[in-house]
């Protein structure tokens, strides 16, 4: 007695095919799959993410990220040298410039910080007396 295996080149077959390699299951019977076939949906909590720790390593694995209370530490700590533009103070505290920004509106809103001067081209900031007290408690 001959199988009909004629359903294995239907495009439902293949997309349960997909489907069973992403789970990782194995096959069964031709029975048991063309029951399975209409029933088939993916749940995307059973599909494993890899991490990307390991598919992007860093350049020097002794350099850990720092944290944001050492970032904005830094970046208090160079505007109470003086006023600084966001160029300035990305230098001096070795920060990336746009998460300098992005801690500098944080500091502004908390008030340990003010803008002084602003236009299209330049933004500088200095230090105020609320952020002189919370640099000096280390309590940002």
């Amino acid at each position: 007695m001959t199988k009909n295996i004629s359903f294995i080149y239907t495009p439902v077959y293949r997309k349960y095919l997909w489907v069973c390699t992403l789970l990782g299951t194995v096959l069964g019977s031709f029975q048991m799959v063309r029951a399975k076939v209409s029933r088939v949906r993916v749940k995307h909590s059973t599909v494993k993410k890899r991490s990307t720790a390991s598919r992007f390593p860093r350049k020097n694995p002794k350099v850990t990220k720092r944290s944001f209370f050492n970032i904005r530490k830094a970046l208090l700590r160079n505007l109470a040298q003086g006023q600084h533009n966001l160029r300035t103070l990305s230098l001096s505290s070795k920060v990336n410039w746009r998460t300098t920004r992005n801690h500098m509106i944080y500091l502004v809103g908390m008030g340990y910080a003010r803008e002084v001067f602003s236009s299209a081209q330049v933004r500088i900031f200095e230090i105020t007396q609320q952020g002189m007290e919370v640099l000096a408690k280390n309590a940002i």
